[in-house]
């Protein structure tokens, strides 16, 4: 039987109640996001310093990289763009390298600290002028433009 009214579509209304459920997800999600990053970089700390001995290790690279991959992921999205830019170089870093030598790992390391600096300092935007000196320096070490 046609009324003239348009039903929805069991998964339109899935499709809107998952929209929901993730918006409401990230909500929450951002009002700890300091909180979630610092375990992230304490997690990416730790992976490191299992890397620094074994540097030849493709698994213990992967690791740093997957760990910096997830923490420039929601950067932007709550509002730490340096944190973004950072993690993104990092894993560009990582990716470029065929064998990790000790100047690749200190420039990993100084992508860590950059990236605790961003948190702890609460540098949130992609212009404060902590951050943009942050950038250059590891332009700097990179030889490659923070994007």
């Amino acid at each position: 039987m046609n009324d003239g009214m348009s039903r929805k579509t069991s998964p339109e209304i899935m499709n809107r109640e998952s929209l929901s459920q993730a918006e409401k997800a990230l909500a929450r999600m951002g009002e700890n996001y300091e909180e979630h990053v610092q375990v992230d970089l304490a997690r990416l700390q730790k992976a490191f310093e299992d890397l620094k001995p074994d540097s030849g290790n493709i698994e213990k690279q992967n690791n740093v990289f997957l760990i910096s991959h997830n923490i420039s992921g929601l950067g932007d999205t709550f509002g730490y763009g340096l944190i973004t830019i950072i993690g993104s170089s990092l894993c560009r870093f990582i990716e470029r390298q065929n064998t990790l030598g000790r100047i690749d790992l200190e420039i990993i390391l100084s992508h860590i600290e950059a990236l605790k600096t961003v948190v702890d300092g609460k540098l949130k935007g992609e212009d404060h002028p902590e951050g943009q000196q942050i950038l250059l320096k590891l332009k700097t070490a990179t030889g490659r433009d923070m994007e």
